[in-house]
């Protein structure tokens, strides 16, 4: 029991505190009180003298060991209850707990407790809109530690009120090491008095359980006789909202290179259409020029009027062929013409027919064409066949040497047909293969102009091919030739038309 000359010493000191007020020593017995404090519990202040606190208070209070525990750690402890008098009457009361050590005297806890039931509707409305909130908000001392948070704070953090008040967040390691410096700042700068507020930043918080959360922070100063004790922060989560404006950023610089490659594109398209049109002018002009000088020879009643018949004849088939392939190429989507498939068509014969119409050229450049074939029938259309041996053929004819050799194979068995067309001429290099079947496209311009064409016909055997349900490979070196491989399976294609050039 504490000694007369102690219980005068609390009296003097709490008799005169404008709020209820009672101390209790070590033990948790009260060892003094002032007359405000009957307001509060119903019962007057020598009643409770030299009696345990639990028979009054502490059942009003969570944790009491903890709440001890707390207060021994900072030295303070606040919180707003509603507290229930003997006369079961309630009170909404505010209280702080006081740790006091004297050496004389020992540990005493000073209770300081107000009642608030009938505070204004202002500062009622306050709090409610404070623990209601939709965005984080908190307190802190100017010792940098948490002295209020609201709901929102402790459900979406994960720690409960205890574990945060009375603590700064580097305890709880809530943030980085860069995030901290930048709240300091801030803080710092309103301590300073540099600002009314922040303006609003950027901190990345660490709940309980690891999870990163992305915090738009603002804040204002505490004043009290317009000196600042404490900070007040509202923070946004905007965790989604940075997600969102990432994948926005990705998504605009992937549009940007796409509109970059479309402009290239494009840009390439129109270089491209300059050059098929000269092209193709160029293509038009040599055999109507080589045609007009033999109508004017032959008009002169030459004596090699037969030999003028056969120039005249290869220009036109250079013409025609050249026409063939710009209408196939032409043939619009839903066109009425279709090519329908004809079932068992002799393709050994379509074949020599093609080599017979080509071998003007062939005897131009004295090659030796070699042809080997299984015999083989198949369903497709005629024409379009045709059209696909005359390109295959063309093509290695152009770019073989003169005295060289063509070979063409024909291999049908139960499962596919196989034609295969090779020459020993200049060759394809290796990284330009896999463009010659695009349309318009020519390996090595530079040669092509000596050779002519407009980049037409192999893409012309692609999609015959493919319309055949088939492949089409080719293998070459520069310098070695090239060895063009079609397979087409052994299926039934009568009901295939070909729709699409």
């Amino acid at each position: 029991m504490p000694s007369p000359d102690k219980l005068h010493l609390f009296e003097e000191i709490f008799r005169h505190a404008p709020v209820a007020c009672l101390v209790i020593d070590d033990h948790d017995v009260i060892v003094s009180a002032n007359e405000k404090i009957e307001d509060i519990v119903g019962y007057p202040a020598s009643a409770l003298l030299n009696k345990p606190l639990k028979e009054f208070i502490t059942h009003h209070l969570e944790n009491w060991a903890g709440i001890k525990q707390e207060v021994d750690r900072v030295g303070y402890f606040r919180r707003e209850i509603v507290f229930k008098r003997n006369d079961e009457k309630e009170l909404n009361v505010k209280y702080e707990i006081v740790k006091i050590v004297c050496k004389r005297m020992g540990i005493y806890y000073a209770f300081f407790v107000r009642d608030i039931t009938s505070r204004s509707k202002t500062e009622i409305l306050y709090q409610h809109l404070f623990e209601n909130a939709a965005d984080f908000i908190y307190t802190i001392d100017m010792q940098g530690r948490f002295t209020s948070v609201n709901k929102k704070f402790v459900s979406e953090l994960g720690y409960t009120e205890d574990e945060l008040l009375g603590y700064a967040p580097e305890d709880m390691g809530i943030l980085t090491d860069e995030d901290l410096e930048t709240a300091n700042e801030q803080f710092f700068k309103l301590a300073r008095g540099e600002a009314r507020e922040t303006g609003r930043y950027i901190l990345h918080i660490r709940t309980k359980d690891g999870t990163k959360i992305t915090m738009e922070v603002r804040a204002v100063p505490i004043l009290e006789n317009n000196k600042m004790i404490g900070l007040q922060g509202i923070a946004r989560d905007i965790t989604l909202q940075k997600e969102y404006e990432q994948k926005l950023l990705l998504l605009n610089k992937d549009l940007e290179l796409r509109v970059r490659e479309r402009t290239v594109a494009l840009r390439g398209a129109l270089q491209l259409k300059e050059q098929l049109l000269a092209d193709i002018s160029h293509e038009l002009r040599t055999p109507l020029s080589i045609m007009h000088l033999v109508v004017e020879d032959l008009k002169e009643g030459g004596d090699d009027s037969a030999d003028f018949m056969m120039d005249l004849e290869q220009e036109l088939q250079r013409l025609e062929s050249l026409v063939d392939d710009l209408t196939l190429l032409g043939y619009p989507k839903n066109k009425d013409e279709l090519f329908p498939f004809q079932p068992m068509v002799d393709v050994e014969k379509i074949i020599q027919e093609t080599i017979h119409r080509l071998q003007q050229l062939i005897d131009e450049k004295s090659l030796v064409m070699v042809f080997k074939s299984s015999g083989c029938r198949m369903n497709t259309n005629p024409e379009l066949l045709s059209r696909l041996v005359i390109n295959l053929l063309t093509n290695a004819i152009k770019y073989s040497h003169n005295g060289g050799e063509i070979r063409v194979n024909l291999i049908c068995d139960n499962h596919a047909h196989i034609l295969e067309v090779q020459d020993f001429g200049i060759g394809i290099p290796v990284h330009q293969q896999k463009f010659i079947f695009e349309r318009f496209y020519r390996a090595d311009n530079s040669r092509t102009r000596e050779h002519g064409g407009i980049g037409l016909g192999l893409a012309i055997v692609k999609w015959i091919v493919e319309m055949h349900k088939g492949s089409i490979e080719v293998i070459s070196e520069d310098g070695k030739g090239a060895l063009f491989r079609i397979v087409i399976p052994t299926i039934d294609h009568s009901d295939l038309f070909v729709t699409n050039g």
